[in-house]
């Protein structure tokens, strides 16, 4: 702020940095804000972590589900970095009191709520249709199995049995034969009708799997349960988890909005200032 005074009779200005002098609320507010920008940023953090998680170490589930199409990684990852934008933005809005910062703030946090409303509602629809999709993108992927023109699918397969300990897809070892009505792992079929991949064995050697699509299971020879149930159960563990890390997202977000918006609207109405 320009100051003007005379000395000697010569007009003299000096520029001043004005700062907005904050009451007890106003300081409340401030650090408020500032409190729910710094969680909002670790939140946007830990989805940057799951997105690379999920980019390093799921390829073999998105191989078997055919979900490459949804690139659930790079969502999340995009997602936590806005996240995080955002929040140091607002983190820098509440401390400076710079009221375009805090505008953008609450501008980018309104935006950050309604995506993780759509989010959630998104997770809730996926659940409740969870058992149908899983079994449908699992039968369809395993009509490659063993192609060589498709190594990826019949990696993603043996690698899902041997870490789930499970077999087939809902029937267990009985789905790898053609005594289905929907016999879907069809090039397997073509070639061995009567066995089992080798990665269904409990002790996994080289054809171990010979006829254990049609004989009766002894005990601790191959994975008797489905990879279905396995992955149905899996996956709602993960969903309950994505419904409270959406959750969050939505009530941070809300409370960052509303702070920010108090902040600027008692720095827009309370013009004192002090001077250095």
């Amino acid at each position: 702020m320009a100051v003007k005074f005379y000395k000697g009779g010569v007009e003299i200005e000096m520029i001043r940095t004005a700062h907005h002098h904050l009451d007890l609320n106003g300081m409340c507010t401030k650090w408020i804000l500032f409190s729910l920008s710094f969680m909002t940023m670790l939140f946007g953090a830990i989805f940057v972590i799951l997105g690379v998680y999920l980019a390093t170490s799921a390829s073999y589930y998105e191989t078997y589900f055919g979900t490459k199409t949804f690139p659930v990684s790079t969502i999340l990852m995009a997602l936590g970095g806005a996240t995080i934008l955002i929040s140091i933005i607002g983190c820098c809005g509440s401390v400076s009191h710079s009221l375009l910062l805090i505008l953008s703030h609450t501008i980018l946090s309104g935006i950050l709520f309604v995506t993780a409303i759509s989010i959630l509602a998104t997770v809730i629809v996926f659940g409740q249709e969870l058992d149908s999709q899983v079994e449908t993108s699992a039968k369809a992927q395993l009509v490659y199995y063993k192609n060589p023109n498709y190594d990826a699918v019949t990696t993603a397969v043996d690698t899902i049995q041997r870490e789930l300990e499970c077999c087939g897809v809902a029937n267990g070892p009985i789905d790898w034969s053609n005594g289905r009505r929907y016999s879907f792992a069809t090039y397997w079929i073509s070639k061995r009708s009567k066995d089992t991949p080798d990665s269904c064995c409990v002790e996994e050697t080289i054809d171990c799997g010979a006829d254990m699509a049609v004989k009766d299971i002894e005990k601790d020879t191959v994975w008797t349960q489905g990879c279905k149930n396995v992955l149905v159960e899996k996956l709602k563990e993960q969903l309950v988890l994505l419904r409270v890390v959406a959750g969050l997202g939505i009530v941070l977000p809300f409370l960052g909005t509303v702070g920010s918006f108090y902040l600027r609207k008692f720095l827009t109405d309370n013009s004192d200032v002090f001077y250095e």
